[in-house]
């Protein structure tokens, strides 16, 4: 999605400058205009490559995880087998969206079955609305309140990160093409 949101912007940047470098009658400006368009396609480059690599550690941590856990769900305990097949889900207890520096940091994961975290997303107000391992703990102490172990490690994890403030996800991305 911000790769498609980049690239938009990325096209009309360059036809603007295009079109600047052959309409302009000032020699210094028609020339920076002509450089914008060679410096714009090694920017777009670097900054879809840096946000691959972000998605790909996130999913490396996701997976780092889920064996942490060994694919077992810390709420309800229970793990995966023959006779009983679920997906399991790592579920950022900072959000990933609000908190960026926490996303790819296996302490601010949990393992969870699927269906517990479309429940918790359900329960939260959907997958847009941010959380906080103060969200999961409420939910537990709601819905799950035996899940002991994992209301511990949440409070370990709040004492670890609930210093962080959230950083608006706006700042990171570039404004939608007009």
């Amino acid at each position: 999605m911000l790769k498609a949101k980049l690239y938009g912007t990325f096209i009309l940047g360059n036809r603007l400058s295009r079109e600047l470098a052959q309409s302009l009658t000032v020699k210094d400006r028609r020339e920076w205009c002509k450089a914008v368009e060679v410096v714009s396609k090694k920017t777009f480059k670097l900054i879809v490559d840096a946000e691959t690599a972000r998605k790909n550690e996130i999913e490396k941590a996701k997976k780092a995880a889920k064996k942490r856990d060994r694919e077992t769900c810390q709420i309800t305990l229970k793990r995966s087998s023959k006779t009983h097949q679920f997906n399991a889900a790592a579920h950022h207890i900072y959000s990933g969206r609000e908190y960026p520096d926490l996303a790819a940091c296996i302490d601010n994961l949990i393992t969870l079955k699927e269906d517990v975290h479309k429940e918790f997303h359900t329960w939260n107000g959907g997958t847009q609305v941010s959380c906080t391992a103060d969200d999961l703990i409420d939910f537990l102490m709601e819905r799950y309140p035996d899940a002991e172990k994992a209301l511990q490690r949440l409070h370990k994890v709040k004492t670890l990160f609930g210093h962080h403030a959230p950083t608006s996800s706006s700042r990171h991305q570039l404004p939608p093409a007009a």
